[in-house]
């Protein structure tokens, strides 16, 4: 079993104060068999706690960042480790240009 630190204990409840529940839809896209044509991709949902928060001005400094594609009103999900969260699990690494979140 893993040791918590402060820090980590700290993260914790600030997530249980502010987050919220989701999951993080993760789909593993396997070859297409050539027999029938079909593909056979496979979609988990994984159970993750998450806080949103909108960027503006005072967060980063201007209405959009020269040289980037952030801008004013633009949405950023600080995600809880699932490791951190409860120590047996695995730890989630989030791949962000293939997962997605749900967000309700």
């Amino acid at each position: 079993m893993a040791r918590f630190s402060d820090f980590d204990m700290m993260v914790a409840e600030f997530m249980v104060e502010f987050g919220f529940s989701t999951k993080l839809v993760r789909t593993t896209y396997s070859v297409p068999d050539d027999t029938d044509g079909t593909v056979a991709n496979i979609t988990t949902e994984i159970p993750i706690r998450a806080i949103r928060s909108e960027l503006f001005r005072p967060l980063n400094g201007s209405g959009t960042k020269a040289g980037t594609a952030i801008q004013e009103g633009d949405l950023i999900l600080y995600v809880q480790p699932t490791d951190k969260a409860d120590a047996l699990a695995d730890a989630l690494v989030v791949d962000a240009s293939s997962d997605k979140v749900l967000i309700n």
